[in-house]
């Protein structure tokens, strides 16, 4: 008989440690802290961006986001802090912030200062990172599902995807290991017939292609579309909770970009104990729907990679 689904205790602290990287939202950044900090996690790990030297209110805003992460807190914690001086941009400062992380710790779960979590997303990463701790099948745990919430289609509390969302996520140092924001090995060594076994909608090709290039030329600073190649290279998959656990409540974000996330999508808790999937064969529907959601970004980076060479022939 199968075991009765009950509520998991979330007063119980958090043994894996939390990242959390910031920069200069403070409205944000206090309502996520306020759910970490429900979780009590016992190692807390904190990244911060600097300041732009032409955005005036910068300082007082990166200031006061600071002093939010390192406010009082009433439980055991070994609070670590990364602080950049000077604004190092989106793609350096998250890699080089989760380089940090994954030197310090061998797995972790990692938040955005704009991603709200269900209480029980925590406890969802720090099962699945348990059990999947060896299993190089599985590259990393996301907190975001696109699917309505009543869509259920699966009596599973996961699925396999070959979508990688980090809205909300975690990961073992052991796949970290090699990645590199840079995205060199992209048509040097992985080229794009590479993708055909991996990717088999073609749509969905033809979208990491277009963001693989010009992530890898520059044309914006990203540094998730490399994990994403990173990823691939490691023939890994995201295990994708059956609701949605994370929802984003930044308007824009600092790439001035919108409508290409989990933007205030309804969140629900998941029922524990977790029921494990059978088998890991990536869900058709869900990659399709993936896919039809994230044309925008394509045409998103299309536009902006114009826009940008314009404007070089423009200086030049």
């Amino acid at each position: 008989m199968p075991e009765q689904l009950r509520p998991i205790d979330l007063a119980q602290p958090l043994a894996t440690p939390v990242a959390f990287f910031v920069f200069n939202r403070p409205e944000y950044t206090r309502r996520v802290w306020t759910a970490i900090c429900k979780a009590k996690p016992a190692i807390l790990l904190i990244v911060a961006d600097g300041p732009r030297c032409d955005r005036p209110d910068d300082n007082s805003h990166c200031n006061e986001v600071r002093r939010i992460v390192t406010g009082e807190i009433d439980w055991p914690c070994d609070r670590r802090l990364l602080f950049a001086e000077t604004n190092l941009g989106c793609r350096a400062r998250v890699a080089s912030g989760l380089r940090w992380v994954f030197n310090e710790a061998e797995e972790a779960i990692i938040i955005e200062d704009d991603c709200l979590p269900d209480p029980t997303f925590f406890p969802f990463c720090q099962e699945l990172l348990v059990r999947y701790r060896t299993d190089e099948r599985i590259g990393m745990i996301a907190g975001t599902n696109y699917r309505p919430l009543s869509a259920e289609t699966s009596h599973a509390s996961y699925f396999a995807s070959r979508h990688f969302s980090i809205w909300g996520w975690a990961t073992w140092r052991r796949t970290f290991a090699g990645y590199n924001e840079l995205m060199p090995a992209w048509r040097t060594i992985s080229h794009p017939q590479d993708l055909s076994p991996l990717v088999p909608l073609r749509t969905m090709r033809r979208l990491l292609i277009t963001m693989f290039d010009l992530a890898r030329e520059g044309g914006i600073d990203s540094w998730d579309i490399a994990w994403g190649h990173h990823l691939l290279n490691l023939r890994a998959l995201s295990l994708v909770p059956a609701q949605n656990l994370v929802t984003n409540i930044g308007i824009e974000g600092t790439r001035g970009r919108s409508g290409d996330s989990n933007q205030l999508r309804p969140i629900a808790p998941l029922p524990f104990p977790l029921r494990h999937p059978k088998s890991f064969c990536p869900d058709p529907g869900y990659e399709r729907l993936v896919t039809a959601r994230h044309r925008i970004i394509r045409d998103w980076l299309r536009a902006l990679w114009t826009l940008r060479l314009k404007r070089c022939l423009r200086l030049g």
